[in-house]
């Protein structure tokens, strides 16, 4: 995220589990109050099956409470999915790239 020019900063108290994943989120503020939800799983099929059983529009289970205003950008990497609630396309862009870009590389 730091090497696309993003600026995350880590929202500690706001670890609650989000209904119809698995894993609790790891959760970010991205620059002017942008929130990203990062759920890390054992394995893709394990992801995969969760969001097989999820409302993909709205980011959770179905029929559970929508919290947040605005639907979110799904972003999926192998045993990663990450939920971006912003109003930004350009931000929404980078963060989507950077995430799916994979891990930094060594330098050649």
């Amino acid at each position: 995220m730091k090497s696309a020019g993003l600026v995350a900063r880590r929202a500690p108290a706001d670890t609650s589990a989000r209904p119809g994943f698995g894993p609790k989120p790891t959760t970010y503020i991205l620059g002017r109050g942008s929130k990203l939800a990062v759920f890390f799983y054992r394995d893709a099929e394990a992801l995969k099956t969760d969001v097989a059983k999820l409302d993909t529009v709205l980011g959770a289970a179905p029929g559970a409470a929508h919290p947040s205003l605005s639907p979110p950008v799904w972003i999926r990497s192998e045993n990663l999915a990450a939920l971006l609630f912003t109003t930004d396309a350009r931000e929404a862009d980078r963060v989507s790239l950077a995430i799916t870009a994979g891990p930094p590389q060594p330098w050649r």
